[in-house]
């Protein structure tokens, strides 16, 4: 009986270290890091291991013991430092998800207070790598998040001008909100042919928008509903006031 009980704990112990449960898990969430950090570029390496935390979390009902909650906050440190990577790299899903996407991964399972410093330290660069980004699919992300960031006015100094134009260069790359966000933005600055022309642009996933055409044309001349309407299948025009 004793041999077996003896063999019973040996069995146990050594499962528990090879599966990691033996120290809350922290083997294997240091192998999950590592593994992690060997990805190619640091947002994919923080997508990753931001998924695996929450996996983890998750698998605990949102109520983990102290001592796994602990194993599971030690991935913090590297997932600030991959992400402040991703956004000096002006990685546009980085910029997307920190100032488009307000239900940020950054927050899941834990208050991550990092986020509101890095929207404030990262908005020059923001602006700054989306002046020099290319109008192509892949910086579409890029070009929206300046886009709002300029029209919301709340991180840097609003300007409409500029705010329009990074939303129709985020238009031409193929951002489709782009076009809602654009009429939306528009109507906000007073500025409803604006509003109205974008508003014809927002088709495919932003189309629900296109309900509101009959109250965004109201009061408008027939005239310029006209040259609006002619305008909006025109990718060259930003707004109205280049063709009036």
């Amino acid at each position: 009986m004793t041999r077996k009980i003896l063999a019973f704990f040996l069995v146990a112990s050594t499962t528990a270290f090879i599966s990691g449960c033996g120290d809350h898990g922290q083997q294997k969430f240091d192998h999950i890091k590592s593994s992690a950090l060997q990805m190619n570029t640091p947002f994919d390496a923080y997508s990753f291991l931001m998924r695996e935390k929450i996996r983890l979390w998750t698998a605990c009902n949102g109520i983990c013991s102290e001592e796994r909650y602990t194993v599971l906050k030690s991935a913090d440190g590297e997932l600030l430092d991959l992400y402040r990577k991703a956004l000096d790299e002006a990685d546009p899903r980085a910029y997307y998800e920190l100032y488009v996407a307000h239900d940020l991964a950054l927050n899941a399972g834990y208050d991550w207070e990092e986020t509101d410093i890095l929207r404030q330290a990262y908005a020059s660069k923001l602006i700054s790598f989306a002046t020099s980004a290319s109008t192509t699919p892949i910086n579409a992300n890029l070009l929206l998040a300046a886009g709002i960031v300029l029209s919301e006015g709340m991180i840097v100094q609003r300007d409409y001008s500029e705010s329009m134009t990074f939303l129709y260069r985020a238009w031409k790359a193929g951002s489709s909100s782009a076009a809602k966000i654009a009429s939306k933005t528009a109507e906000e600055n007073k500025q409803p042919i604006d509003a109205y022309l974008w508003g014809l642009r927002c088709v495919g996933s932003c189309s629900s928008y296109s309900g509101r055409l009959d109250t965004l044309a109201r009061g408008l001349d027939g005239n310029v509903i006209l040259k609006a309407q002619q305008a909006a299948a025109d990718d060259s025009i930003r707004t109205i006031s280049d063709i009036l």
